[in-house]
């Protein structure tokens, strides 16, 4: 199994689960998977970027951000 993050900037909540369906879809359409994929948005925020040239340590994730990943994951 491999994990990712994928950071999208500038997405609306509503549009959230139109980039999950559209990255699964594919996926699944390219045979790039076993076809077991499950998503997790633990961040609806544009806030804690990964991408920030003044933030040495840009590629951290939050406390907060860890920690919606586990609660999903237990969900």
């Amino acid at each position: 199994m491999a994990r990712f993050i994928v950071d999208v900037a500038n997405v609306d909540n509503d549009a959230i689960k139109d980039v999950i369906n559209l990255m699964v879809t594919t996926l699944d359409n390219n045979k790039k998977s076993s076809g077991i994929i499950t998503v997790h948005c633990i961040d609806e925020t544009n806030t804690n970027q990964f991408y920030d040239k003044t933030n040495d340590h840009s590629n951290e994730l939050t406390l907060e951000q860890i920690q919606r990943f586990k609660e999903v994951c237990n969900e």
